[in-house]
């Protein structure tokens, strides 16, 4: 299983990621040992989640999204999109 959300979205905070915000997921991640597609549509519940442990040049943030199946997935913030009204 690959998490192509922590390897190509763990850059810069999006500041416009807010709690209680719709979103979609740009790539695959992995959560509750289960492949979670791009694609996959969801909630904010805590966008600025302090992550223990930054790598240099990453945010020190990730954000908590519960998607629409009831997983709740982990990712940095430019893995998600915001969606439109």
């Amino acid at each position: 299983m690959t998490d192509e959300a922590w390897e190509k979205g763990d850059l810069r905070t999006n500041p416009m990621i807010v709690d209680s915000i719709r979103v979609k997921l740009l790539y695959d991640t992995v959560a509750d040992g289960k492949q979670i597609e791009k694609g996959a549509l969801g909630t904010v519940v805590h966008a600025l989640t302090p992550k223990i442990y930054n790598k240099a040049g990453t945010s020190p943030y990730f954000a908590n999204v519960d998607l629409d199946d009831g997983t709740r997935i982990r990712v940095p913030h430019r893995a998600l999109i915001i969606l439109k009204g």
